[in-house]
Parts: C-alpha cells; structure tokens; sequence
C-alpha cells in the first residue's frame, strides 16, 4: 500500500466480532453521557438563546473551562470506538477517521436537540472541543499500538 499505514486484513466474522465489546463499551458510554449532557439546568443559562450571547461579556478562564470539559469527556468515546474500529478490515487512519466521525455526527445531534431545550444552548465551540476530544483519544489508541 502507498501509505504504509494501510495492512491488508481480510474481513473475517471472527474479525468484526472482536471489535463487539468495544461498540458495547462505547455505547453504553454514551447511554452515561447523553443524560448529563440533555438533561436541562435551569441555573446554567435561563434565557432561552443563550447562544446568541455565547462569548459576549463571557471571561476567558470560563471559555477555557467549557472547551477543556468538553474535550475531557469526549476522549474515552474516541478511544473505544477507535479501539472498535481497529479490529475491523479498516486501517489504523480510516478507523480514527471513522471514529472522530461518528463522534462529531453524535455531537452535533446533542447540540441540535440542545438548541430545542430552552435551558441548555447549542454551541459550534462544543461540537469542536467534543470532536478534538474525540481525536485525542483515538491517536491514543494508534500510538499505544505503535510503541513496544
């Protein structure tokens, strides 16, 4: 292959179904965070398009706080569907493509329905830190494998 990342694995069912507990883990994952993350909190932001006002009169240090959160808890997501991805035909760089794929589709999903529960906002900043997350987490799976 050109990009000698790429290994020729052929698909077998023995193949996809070690990646089966990974998928379980990272869904049950997100069963744990869609609650915290929809679940409405009238003291956060009351007024109903916050994200109109989303960085006006905001200090700094909040911002920060908000976008490390983000990336926190996106990481584990990231490594489990990598770790799923990884054991299918795919190759280590499509299965993180696919893995921060999925993550940024999710993503964007809560903040979408965010945007119609009128004490949460949706924000572009959460769906970008949440998928950075993401991606930390499955380089972290390539470069474990990469290392002895």
């Amino acid at each position: 292959m050109a990009t000698g990342d790429s290994v020729d694995r052929p698909c077998t069912l023995g193949r996809m179904r070690s990646s089966l507990p990974w998928l379980l883990a990272a869904a049950l994952y997100v069963a744990l965070l869609l609650p915290l993350l929809l679940t409405p909190i009238s003291r956060l932001h009351a007024h109903p398009r916050a994200y109109l006002r989303e960085f006006h009169d905001t200090p700094i240090r909040v911002l920060v706080k908000d976008v490390a959160v983000n990336i926190v808890i996106f990481v584990p997501l990231g490594w489990l569907l990598t770790q799923a991805m990884t054991r299918t035909p795919l190759s280590a760089t499509w299965a993180i493509g696919v893995a921060v794929g999925i993550t940024a589709v999710l993503s964007l999903s809560v903040e979408t329905v965010q945007y119609f529960i009128a004490t949460r906002y949706s924000s572009i900043l959460d769906v970008m830190a949440n998928t950075a997350g993401a991606a930390l987490g499955a380089v972290t799976v390539r470069r474990r494998r990469r290392t002895p």
